[in-house]
């Protein structure tokens, strides 16, 4: 393997994003494989200073990581042309507002596009079908209540 011959230009940072199970109302992964474009092996910070991430919905901005920058944990990396460095942000399938609030409002289920861009590279983007949760996996946090079976309270 190529040792890093020192830090990546910015320009020969590629991107590469992927969403492998985007469920609605729930953390969805954000997979981003990181290469270098022209020199064997370079190291790369990430950083919400390095990388900007969005998702949108047509002209809708649903999340952005210039309001959430610390969805973006820093990592020195070191890139490779020949193997993409794999790392996994997380997007809690919310929509983003400034100052990052925890409760906002969830995401819909639907078709999105996580746009990526680093600094001076080539922005990248892939759509991505929020799906709505499976009857079973509702039914399993859902709370029966029991008792009261065919009466009805009258309320006077």
């Amino acid at each position: 393997m190529a040792m890093p011959s020192g830090p990546c230009a910015a320009s020969d940072v590629a991107i590469t994003p992927s969403v492998p199970s985007p469920v609605a109302g729930r953390d969805i992964s954000l997979v981003l494989d990181i290469s270098s474009l022209n020199t064997p092996a370079c190291t790369w910070t990430l950083s919400g200073r390095t990388l900007a991430l969005k998702i949108t919905s047509g002209n809708d901005l649903i999340w952005t990581t210039t309001e959430c920058a610390r969805a973006i944990p820093q990592q020195d990396l070191v890139l490779r042309q020949a193997e993409p460095t794999r790392v996994r942000l997380t997007w809690d399938a919310r929509r983003s507002e400034p100052g990052c609030p925890v409760r906002t409002a969830w995401a819909l289920p639907g078709t999105y596009h996580l746009h990526v861009a680093a600094l001076a590279g080539q922005p990248q983007d892939v759509a991505f079908l929020l799906t709505t949760p499976s009857p079973a996996e509702v039914t399993k946090t859902a709370h029966p209540h029991h008792g009261h079976h065919g009466k009805k309270k009258t309320v006077d």
